[in-house]
């Protein structure tokens, strides 16, 4: 997996994960996280392709907190590690962005890569109808059928909606 084919926002969003593993005392960086990150990161287009498929963000937002209140916690100063479902989350979309023809991971794909696994985060986007069947059609609006070409084309979205 290379960092540098992930879009600007998506190696954010990873980020944004680790930090919040780590702040919650939590050993491992899991989907949760990650899901939880695309959904309130600054001009992410994670919620309008949520909202596209018509499912109330402020719902997915409850559950996901619920989700990683799940998890398990440790004291100490330990760095959290990438968990087996949080790889598998970034291989799937990395798939995706392949078989879409787009240079660079995007964040809308981390929610497919998510909502394709069996971890917790997952099964709730699925329970929610947020399962790959349903993403990519509002992926596909939100990007207005462009392909990404680059390290920052979440910004050029903004403007197709």
């Amino acid at each position: 997996m290379k960092f540098e084919k992930f879009t600007i926002k998506a190696r954010e969003a990873i980020a944004d994960a680790q930090r919040m593993a780590g702040r919650l005392g939590n050993p491992e960086i899991r989907p949760g996280h990650l899901l939880a990150a695309l959904l309130t990161q600054e001009g992410g287009v994670v919620p309008s392709v949520i909202e596209k498929v018509g499912i109330d963000i402020g719902n997915i937002e409850t559950e996901t907190a619920r989700v990683i209140d799940s998890y398990s916690k440790v004291s100490g100063g330990s760095k959290a590690q990438l968990s087996r479902e949080f790889h598998t989350a970034l291989e799937t979309a990395e798939r995706e962005s392949k078989k879409l023809g787009d240079s660079h991971v995007s964040t809308e794909l981390f929610l497919v890569g998510i909502a394709s696994g069996d971890s917790k985060a997952g099964q709730m986007l699925q329970r929610y109808g947020l399962g790959k069947d349903a993403l990519l059609p509002a992926i596909d609006m939100v990007r207005g059928g462009q392909k990404v070409t680059g390290e920052d084309p979440e910004s050029a979205y903004e403007s197709l909606e």
